[in-house]
Parts: C-alpha cells; sequence; structure tokens
C-alpha cells in the first residue's frame, strides 16, 4: 500500500487562525518513507547511506517497533516495489537486519517536498516560526534546525521582551532571521534544481 502526504509546514492551523497567508512551493519529485519492522537488538541510531542513484537514511521510530528508511532517489518515477528493492540493496552492505526486515515491507509513504513562506511571521499576538512561517524541502533535516534555531532566539527576544516590554525585541527578531531565511531557502531550491 502506498499513501502520500505533504511535508515542510503545508498545513498549519496557527497560521490559518491568525490568517497568514504563505506561498507554497512544490518540488518535481516525492521522497518516500518506508516504515520497517525493527529487527531485534537494532541500533537506535540515524545513518545515511549516500550514492550516487540516490540516498537512504535510516532513522528509528519514537517508539521501538518501527524503523524508516527516508529514501530520495534520482529515478524519480520508482514503483514502490522499485523503491523497496533499491532500498534492500542499498542496506544489505551495512544494515543487512534492516535489509532483510524489508521483505515484510507492507506500505511505503510518499511525500512531495515544498518550501512554505509565510507572507508574514507576526500578527495579532501570533508569532509563527519554524515550519509555519518557513518550511524547508526535507532533504538534510534543514527544517528541523532552523526551527531550534528560531525557538532559541525567540525565547531571548521574550527574555528581552519580558524586561522592557514593547515589540522591539520581537521585531529585531524577524529583521534579523527572515533575510537570512529566505536566502537560505533560495540557495536549497538552486541546489536541489540541481540534484
Amino acid at each position: 500500500m502506498t499513501t502520500s502526504s505533504h511535508c515542510g509546514g503545508k498545513q498549519s492551523e496557527t497560521r490559518e487562525m491568525a490568517g497568514i497567508d504563505a506561498r507554497l512551493e512544490g518540488a518535481d519529485h516525492t521522497l518516500s518513507l518506508v516504515p520497517v519492522p525493527t529487527p531485534e537488538d537494532y541500533p537506535r541510531t540515524i545513518r545515511a547511506h549516500r550514492r550516487t542513484d540516490g540516498m537512504a537514511t535510516t532513522v528509528p521510530g519514537a517508539s521501538p517497533g518501527l524503523t524508516y528508511v527516508f529514501t530520495y532517489l534520482m529515478g524519480r518515477e520508482a514503483t514502490p516495489d522499485q523503491i523497496a528493492q533499491w532500498c534492500r540493496t542499498v542496506l544489505r552492505d551495512q544494515d543487512r537486519p534492516l535489509a532483510d526486515a524489508l521483505a515484510l515491507l507492507d506500505r511505503i509513504i510518499t511525500i512531495t517536498p515544498q518550501i512554505v513562506s509565510a507572507s508574514a511571521w507576526r500578527r495579532e499576538g501570533v508569532l509563527l516560526l519554524g515550519d509555519c512561517a518557513h518550511g524547508m524541502h526535507n532533504i538534510g533535516g534543514q527544517g528541523v534546525n532552523t526551527s531550534i534555531q528560531d525557538a532559541l532566539l525567540v525565547a531571548e527576544a521574550l527574555c528581552r521582551h519580558a524586561e522592557d516590554g514593547g515589540s522591539g525585541p520581537i521585531d529585531d527578531f524577524i529583521a534579523l532571521r527572515r533575510p537570512f531565511i529566505d536566502e537560505f531557502q533560495t540557495a536549497r531550491q538552486r541546489v536541489l534544481a540541481d540534484e
């Protein structure tokens, strides 16, 4: 069975409730997330397998029982069976137990990567950060990185706001962060276009 989803902050209830619109730019390909029963004694580590024809990253599930193989194939029109076979081939040398567990595969989740750019990051007491403000293509984990950076910077701004009041610290956060994020998203689009 194959299911589909979108990632990168396409759907944000907070953004919608605040009445902030966003520009969505989709990729010309899909990624696959393959849930695999975790083999016994399999380490809870993240492993990246890069090849000229694609990338497979193994990620342990939030709770024991499932490990996910996140794939990006250069052959972008692969069928679910081709994706599963490719994963088994890539993992066979370094992750043999997981490659063998792929024989139990019963579904593949396809993901359409998108870049999200909110028209505003703040409106009427609502401040957006992370994916709902600036969702990234999900190759390389940059959405997580930029979201954590946002959270740290906003925490500092809120501490300054509590000390002196006014919206200056939040305005400063947006003025500092927005150009960086805009440039970063543009750079990621260029990299993905070249791949």
